[in-house]
């Protein structure tokens, strides 16, 4: 049995995998309670320093063209390895900013590198397990995926609790380094010919073109991309909501968020049940009417000039809940057919997932009035984009007989 098969096991494969894409989630959402906080320290405002979010996002989305092909190039493990050293460097910055722009600047570049994690565990996936198989170890990666935004802001505000916020920026450090330590001890190299051409101009643009002329990436992109963008404006908009505009401690903001997370992480175990009993296209429909329901209840929120906390919670949380059920399935659907180049496969996906997110966020952090308005109707949008596109689909058989 060769290493990558014994590393396919899922008691093994799951919980690593997870703690690897999980980088991302601890260093974006452990800031969140505060933002708040940063804003008064560096001598700013509550939108502008919202953008520390976006800018995150953004580098996140050009760290997922790089380190697919890096991967294919140089090894999953050396990218992995890379990525999480400059994620150490780029954090210990940040947590020295004297200024709201170079704080912008360091997480951009923070975010960059933590998509080593998210995309170089996604391409393992692929490596090991495809179609019913694939989608299930994805749904694992999900689940564990989802405890980092239960538990980050929870630490986040018992860290603010006790330290300046310069300690919040500093403290995924510590999880960085275990995270290191799992890869260089406990995580077998799974591409065994890599690419020595994937870093030419011609190359890329010649896989590129290859990867957006299958329908089946396309399609699978779009479905994944817009709820996700969805969710990452409550991510960006939601400590200054919660904080300044319902007056919530950080404390209580941790437990709100954390609730949410569960939302996802319930997701995602309900999918890797549903695919051991019914067909994936049965669990994608799943995904859909989840989050068709959450955008039309939010849509209803973002006409009334005044709700409560429980309310937008219980739109979220569903919402939430539909992408949990949805991303791994719409992921394993997308990456079906890019046997040969899976690494960049994933690196263009990730590339337009958390590309158009980060223009989400920021559209809907420009539109911020003091409000919920901007955030439930971004996430309304989103999703009844995705539901009108998976109707017209259906309607074509893009998803088969």
């Amino acid at each position: 049995m060769s290493a990558a098969t014994d590393f396919a096991t899922p008691r093994i494969s799951g919980r690593l995998l997870g703690a690897i894409v999980a980088i991302s989630p601890v260093a974006l959402d452990m800031c969140l309670p505060a933002l708040p906080a940063i804003a008064i320290g560096l001598n700013s405002d509550s939108s502008t320093v919202q953008l520390i979010v976006s800018a995150y996002l953004l580098g996140f989305a050009t760290g997922q063209l790089l380190w697919g092909f890096f991967a294919d190039r140089f090894g999953r493990i050396p990218a992995l390895k890379s990525g999480i050293a400059v994620f150490l460097v780029t954090t210990l910055l940040s947590g020295m900013a004297s200024d709201v722009g170079f704080l912008i600047a360091m997480r951009a570049l923070q975010g960059l590198a933590a998509a080593s994690g998210a995309v170089v565990a996604r391409v393992i996936v692929r490596d090991v397990a495809s179609g019913p198989a694939g989608a299930s170890l994805m749904s694992t990666v999900t689940a564990y995926l989802g405890t980092a935004p239960l538990l980050a802001p929870m630490v986040g505000a018992a860290v603010l609790s006790w330290f300046d916020w310069r300690w919040v920026l500093w403290a995924p450090m510590l999880y960085a380094l275990a995270v290191l330590w799992g890869v260089s001890t406990r995580l077998p190299e799974t591409n065994p010919a890599p690419d020595l051409d994937a870093f030419r101009p011609q190359r890329m643009y010649h896989v590129i073109a290859r990867l957006l002329g299958f329908q089946q990436f396309r399609l699978g992109a779009i479905l994944l991309v817009l709820p996700f963008a969805g969710f990452l404006t409550f991510v960006s908009t939601s400590g200054p909501l919660l904080v300044d505009v319902y007056g919530l401690p950080p404390g209580v903001f941790g437990l709100i968020f954390g609730l949410v997370a569960m939302a996802y992480v319930l997701g995602a175990l309900v999918s890797q049940r549903l695919l051991r009993r019914r067909p994936m296209q049965q669990v994608r429909l799943f995904a859909v009417i989840a989050t068709t329901v959450a955008s039309l209840f939010l849509t209803t929120l973002a006409l009334l000039p005044q709700v409560s906390v429980f309310a937008v919670w219980v739109g979220v949380a569903v919402y939430v809940f539909g992408i949990g059920i949805g991303l791994p399935n719409w992921t394993a659907f997308a990456l079906e057919p890019l046997a040969g180049v899976a690494g960049r496969g994933v690196s263009v996906l990730g590339f337009l997932q958390m590309g158009t997110g980060a223009l989400v966020t920021a559209i809907a952090a420009a539109s911020y009035t003091n409000d919920h308005r901007s955030m439930t109707a971004s996430m309304a949008i989103t999703g009844l984009l995705s539901t009108v596109v998976y109707v017209v689909a259906w309607r074509r058989r893009r998803f088969g007989p």
